[in-house]
């Protein structure tokens, strides 16, 4: 697998994004030294959050994306690309303080 994963200082996901690739070398590439937010918009011109993927050249999303990737791929298939069956795309919260159900896409 070939994976790259955009990071920046103090993120959690990010070192849990690096933790879950680890085995897989991924290459970590860093805000300010690897990289400007200018050059990471040109990658990534929606993304809202810290870490961004890519594996097998395919921009996967931050690590809720990346576990969800995990789960439903081979990572060590480098053919592998995002496959997540349609019941997935649809999540539903349940606010439990409120007691309101809100239906929201994860990926649009």
């Amino acid at each position: 697998m070939d994976a790259t994963i955009y990071t920046k200082e103090n993120c959690v996901f990010c070192t849990r994004a690096k933790a879950v690739l680890e085995p897989y070398n991924p290459k970590i590439l860093k805000l300010d030294e690897d990289f400007n937010r200018e050059q990471f918009f040109e990658v990534f011109p929606t993304a809202k959050t810290f870490p961004q993927i890519i594996i097998n050249g395919e921009k996967i999303g931050g690590f809720t994306e990346l576990e969800q990737w995990m789960a439903f791929n081979k990572p060590d298939d480098s053919s592998s690309s995002f496959k997540v069956p349609s019941s997935v795309y649809q999540c539903m919260l349940v606010d439990t303080a409120l007691n309101d159900n809100v239906n929201f896409n994860l990926f649009k």
